[in-house]
């Protein structure tokens, strides 16, 4: 497995995420939990509506890589009456976003 690794990364490290989530823009910081080069990320954060933890997992596979992505929140106010919904909406958001990783990384 090819090392992917930002050499200033470590636990402790804050990470600005952008994105777009249901028509909106959403902005979070992001905090490294656990940082394993090539294995595993671990970054969290308690900003409101959705403070949540997102894992990265890294595992060779073949000639290639295998990443597995986990988000556990727990979402607050109007968005945790519509967890249900959020969760279907999440889920398609990452598939797209890993999709589209997918396609630039393979070129």
């Amino acid at each position: 497995m090819k090392s992917v690794g930002n050499p200033g990364l470590k636990v402790g490290s804050e990470v600005d995420v952008f994105a777009h989530f249901l028509g909106r823009r959403i902005v979070y910081l992001y905090q490294v939990r656990e940082w394993l080069p090539n294995r595993r990320l671990v970054m969290s954060t308690s900003q409101v509506p959705f403070p949540m933890e997102t894992v990265y997992s890294f595992e060779a596979v073949g000639g290639g890589t295998r990443m597995v992505l986990e988000n556990n929140g727990d979402p607050m106010g109007f968005w945790g009456l519509a967890a249900p919904i959020m969760e279907v909406a999440m889920r398609r958001a990452n598939n797209a976003d890993l999709a589209r990783l997918k396609r630039v990384l393979e070129g």
